[in-house]
């Protein structure tokens, strides 16, 4: 069964949709805070908070009940992560990536709009339709972008036990003069150093190359490369992965290796650190995070050097079918 799935997933391209589930992989760790950690909601408008920008805070259950708590918001982190694959992606000597931001993504730059992409969908086989969103670049292959699902979904990071924060007190400098604006003394609210945070990214449909980009992506954020949140440039937002709590769930699997789903970029890669239960491959703790380690060198290692090469090639079968599609040539 793992077999037929498998063949129809790469034979008919499936993994660039959603109606198959040809792979689904779920990453569990915990996120620890190194430096002070600030991810707001602006101005506050409570006259009485003794802070001018509080964190960010949502209900959270928890043994004790529901509280009212800080957390990290799936899309900060998930706006990290894909500015880290951008950057990976841009080391590979790829020019034409887009952040997914206003118009900057690969359905405008292929169709002009997302009314002509789906128009374009609406009228085409579904062969042809996976043919255009084959010449997506890296980025909206794997996060989405207009009119097409993201394969990645990051959810919400939750506090483990008590968070502690503190109050920072700022002033705006006038830059003409050097000194203190006046009347602009204004107090921030942080989450302490040493602080941990639980989530989850799901990830659907994932080629290989796909999973060695999101981990190399998030050991970019592990190492240092990327903050979180704001205040970046004044000593905050350094975070890293507790290596102890990584757990990775990967189905289907027929053994201990990940057989290619994208043909043309993917190479096996044999994950012996995991465990196989059933048909889904578990790598757990310190095993889990070498698996991540595993994964990104290979995205260093093999798939850095073939990425521009093929990616060109997919972009231009892809330009020309769309100018037949909607030029009739």
């Amino acid at each position: 069964m793992v077999n037929l799935l498998h063949n129809i997933c790469v034979e008919d391209l499936e993994w660039l949709g959603h109606r198959v589930i040809c792979r689904s992989v779920e990453i569990e760790f915990d996120i620890e805070i190194l430096e002070p950690l600030r991810i707001g909601v602006g101005k506050t408008t409570d006259p009485y908070s003794p802070v001018d920008l509080p964190v960010l805070r949502y209900n959270v259950v928890t043994d004790n009940g529901i509280i009212r708590a800080p957390v990290i918001p799936g899309s900060s982190f998930k706006g990290v992560l894909r500015t880290a694959s951008m950057l990976l992606v841009a080391t590979c000597g790829m020019s034409n990536v887009h952040s997914g931001v206003g118009d900057d993504d690969c359905v405008t730059a292929l169709c002009g709009s997302s009314s002509t992409f789906d128009n374009i969908r609406k009228s085409v086989r579904i062969i042809d339709l996976k043919r255009v969103i084959l010449g997506f670049c890296p980025t909206c292959l794997l996060y989405g972008t207009k009119s097409y699902a993201s394969h990645v979904i990051v959810g919400d990071f939750a506090p483990r036990g008590n968070i502690a924060t503190g109050i920072k007190t700022g002033v705006a400098i006038n830059r003409r003069v050097g000194t203190a604006a006046h009347g602009y003394l204004y107090n921030v609210e942080y989450i302490e150093s040493g602080s941990r945070f639980h989530g989850t990214i799901m990830a659907k449909n994932v080629t290989n190359w796909m999973l060695a980009l999101l981990s190399a992506s998030i050991l970019l954020i592990h190492n240092g490369f990327l903050k979180l949140g704001g205040f970046k440039s004044r000593g905050m937002g350094r975070v890293k992965i507790a290596e102890e709590s990584v757990k990775i769930a990967i189905n289907p699997v027929n053994g201990n290796t990940l057989e290619p789903l994208d043909k043309d970029m993917d190479e096996s890669h044999s994950l012996d650190m995991c465990v196989v239960q059933g048909d889904t491959l578990i790598c757990e703790g310190t095993k889990g995070f070498k698996a991540l380690e595993t994964l990104a060198n290979a995205w260093h290692e093999k798939y850095c050097s073939k990425l521009k090469e093929i990616y060109e090639s997919r972009l231009k079968a892809t330009q020309k079918i769309v100018s037949i599609l909607t030029f009739g040539g």
